[in-house]
């Protein structure tokens, strides 16, 4: 049986056939308890996986660019490719595509190994204490930049 292995360096994201510009992966399976009554995963599954991936991104920036801050999940969306079933083997994808002075919208992919499933967020960086919008700092839209690609779109 496939055991579940931690986010995947960007050489093995390449090795498993996943291409640029994805940086942030996880190797993982489908399991009997994500099936629906059609016999493949069900669609609220993908918004999980989504989520899996988008902590443990947010967690791998170290040091925190945000320290004092939190983050909070305003929308998020999902497209199905093609359909899943138990056992299969999938990646599951993040990486910032785009960013403005307090928000950055994240992308998702699911692959196995072809193109399974697709999302965006966007997410809002708050104050912890305040709970008011707090900017993203240089330092990680530098990051977004540099590692994802990502677009500024600050007005």
């Amino acid at each position: 049986m496939f055991s579940a292995s931690p986010f995947l360096s960007i050489e093995d994201l390449r090795a498993a056939g996943i291409p640029e510009p994805w940086v942030c992966g996880r190797r993982d399976w489908v399991r009997s308890g994500e099936i629906d009554g059609l016999g493949h995963v069900n669609n609220t599954v993908y918004l999980q996986w989504f989520e899996t991936v988008r902590v443990g991104y947010v967690q791998n920036l170290r040091p925190s660019p945000y320290p004092e801050s939190a983050t909070v999940l305003k929308s998020l969306t999902a497209e199905y490719h093609a359909e899943m079933r138990r056992d299969e083997t999938y990646v599951v994808t993040a990486r910032t595509q785009s960013f403005r002075n307090t928000s950055f919208v994240q992308e998702y992919a699911v692959f196995a190994p072809d193109l399974r499933a697709s999302g965006t967020a966007v997410i809002v960086l708050v104050d912890a204490k305040t709970g008011e919008k707090a900017r993203l700092s240089d330092a990680l839209r530098d990051l977004f930049i540099r590692r994802d690609g990502a677009e500024d779109f600050r007005g």
